[in-house]
């Protein structure tokens, strides 16, 4: 049996199936396949295989849907394709410029400020968490207009980082990014 998904990310909705199979799962993003297995549940947190490689999630309530975060990057998810209960947009990181701490954490460094220009894919901030720094990226370009964080602040899975306006008025400046963009990660030294 197949379920089916709405997710918004970058300011556009995606429809996700979502199959079990003996393994675990195929997942359907558009035309891409993805083989999840080896899913282990712990309190706020999935960690699974896709393709053969770790990914963790951080999965909360909030803003009248479910939001999960995986590999730096805020979705999300109204359950069944075209739930009435779902605010699009809400608590996600994307084509409205809204930066959002995709995990609980540390800010350890600010790498722009109010009023500095940034291109998609800019760091904005760095956010240590489990003592892995992970580079939170701009998901469009433009200019940002509220830094809401600093250095040594401690913040929660959707806290509001950042906000940027978009350039030229273009809310998806950003493109089409795949699930795990938005950010890289590096081991502490």
């Amino acid at each position: 049996m197949s379920r089916e998904y709405d997710i918004r990310l970058d300011a556009k909705e995606r429809k996700v199936s979502v199959t079990h199979t003996p393994e675990g799962y195929t997942v359907r993003v558009g035309k891409r396949e993805f083989s999840v297995t080896d899913v282990s549940v712990g309190q706020g947190t999935l960690a699974f295989l896709v393709n053969r490689k770790m990914a963790l999630a951080h999965v909360s309530d909030g803003d009248g849907m479910l939001q999960l975060s995986i590999g730096g990057r805020n979705y999300g998810i109204a359950e069944e394709a075209g739930d009435s209960t779902r605010m699009p947009g809400a608590g996600v990181q994307g084509g409205d410029g809204t930066i959002r701490s995709p995990m609980p954490g540390s800010i350890v460094r600010v790498c722009v400020g109010a009023g500095e220009r940034v291109e998609a894919g800019d760091p904005v901030v760095v956010l240590e968490s489990m003592k892995m720094q992970n580079e939170i990226a701009a998901p469009i370009a433009g200019t940002v207009v509220v830094m809401e964080c600093s250095v040594g602040q401690q913040v929660g899975f959707g806290d509001m980082l950042a906000s940027i306006a978009p350039a030229g008025g273009d809310a998806d400046a950003g493109g089409d990014a795949d699930a795990g963009g938005g950010y890289s990660r590096t081991d502490d030294a």
